[in-house]
């Protein structure tokens, strides 16, 4: 009876507009309280499974596991497991595997098993590729299998700016019925490390287009809430996350307009703080490489920055300081071999340069490239007090240099 109870529900599943075969299913609890508007976010091991172009803003091994019951039915219980890492350090590449299924063991069961792999191509521009093995097993029926291709591309105009573009199943595939083609493309919006806005919108082959909002707010350190709308079908979603050392869960729920609430349960380790060690092949992590590479570097001209990667942005690291600022500074920041001379008088703070800036008493060069980075973030340094405001410039320091700047 139980069987019998099961195979009509999937079958109303199936056959209406409330799920397809091998949808596109959503990947951690994350994604869902944000409506599911992640194409141009990306930036966790489920971006393989959403736009694995985002995969390139992993710093570390991390691993993401999901576990929930669809419109809360047990016979329709969804588990996924995904895991990514950095590879080796020439390629600047990060490589990924998922695993999903949906249904019961004994009556009904889809099985994706998908690896893939996201590679920078400059600064601005990523790529990812996902090949799917499908699996689908029906009681009293043959198995059937399938795979598909999947293509992403992410483009970041600036730091606080993601456009993502990802095409699921290119190549048409075929399990027990040809699965629909997916064209996705998304923005994401950052204006700062706390918030985060973005939207979606998604066209199936013969289906309109679909449209997913999502928002993300960290309002502290450790905790974070979100929320998101889906119009096809209809559905509200919510969620949080509390964040402890290398451990985050994340819950979320989405409402449907005829069904129960879903509920989602993700918990996610970063592994940053663990060594990987496997024999014959070199893994590692971002950070440590660019201090690597920088060292490299310093006998042929002095590195003034260090850019690093973060999951949400790049961050520019200040050298001599700890304060991490958000920005492509690739053009405003020049290299200097020495300060060369001396001041005659003021000079204005915000049309020097570098190496004029280096020159005021109790600047020198690290201090000057502090001063054009702040320049750069918030425009003109207008007053004493905006001036302190600048790392590592103190009242000692602006003692010394006070009688060689003005600010306009």
């Amino acid at each position: 009876m139980k069987q019998i109870i099961f195979i009509l529900i999937f079958s109303m599943l199936l056959f209406s507009t409330l799920r397809a075969e091998f949808e596109d299913f959503p990947a951690g609890a994350r994604a869902i309280g944000m409506g599911n508007a992640f194409t141009a976010v990306s930036n966790d091991a489920t971006g393989l499974n959403f736009n694995p172009a985002g995969l390139i803003h992993l710093k570390n091994l991390q691993l993401v596991t999901m576990h929930e019951k669809l419109y809360n039915i047990s016979e329709l219980k969804r588990d996924y497991v995904a895991i990514a890492q950095p590879l080796i350090e020439k390629l600047d590449a990060v490589v990924g595997v998922s695993w999903h299924r949906f249904g019961t063991s004994s009556l009904y069961k889809e099985t994706t098993l998908t690896v893939g792999i996201g590679r920078r191509l400059s600064e601005r521009i990523s790529i990812g590729v996902g090949l799917n093995n499908y699996d689908q097993t029906i009681v009293n029926s043959p198995n059937a299998h399938g795979f598909g291709l999947d293509v992403g591309l992410m483009f970041m105009p600036t730091n606080k700016i993601r456009l993502g573009m990802v095409v699921k199943n290119v190549n048409n595939p075929e399990v027990s019925e040809e699965l629909k083609q997916i064209s996705k493309v998304g923005i994401a919006l950052i204006p700062n490390e706390k918030i985060l806005f973005s939207l979606d919108a998604t066209k199936a082959t013969g289906e309109d287009i679909a449209w997913h909002i999502g928002q993300e707010y960290w309002m502290s350190e450790n905790f974070v809430i979100r929320g998101g709308f889906e119009n096809d079908p209809m559905s509200f979603t919510a969620g949080l996350g509390v964040r402890a050392f290398n451990w985050q869960m994340d819950y979320a729920f989405h409402s449907h307009e005829v069904m129960n609430l879903t509920h989602s349960v993700s918990m996610s380790f970063d592994f940053s703080t663990i060594p990987i060690r496997i024999p014959g092949f070199k893994w590692y992590d971002k950070e440590s490489y660019r201090k690597k590479k920088s060292k490299k570097k310093k006998n042929k001209v002095e590195e003034i920055i260090e850019i690093e990667e973060s999951g949400n942005d790049e961050e520019v690291r200040i050298v001599g300081g700890d304060t991490f600022y958000t920005a492509d500074l690739k053009k405003e920041i020049h290299k200097i071999k020495d300060k060369g001379g001396k001041l005659t008088g003021p000079i204005n703070i915000n049309k020097s340069d570098i190496k004029e800036l280096s020159k005021i008493p109790g600047i020198g060069k690290r201090l000057a490239n502090n001063i054009l980075i702040y320049r750069y973030l918030n425009g003109d340094i207008k007053s004493e007090q905006e001036i302190l405001k600048v790392p590592k410039i103190t009242k000692n320091v602006w003692k010394k240099a006070k009688e060689y700047i003005r600010f306009e």
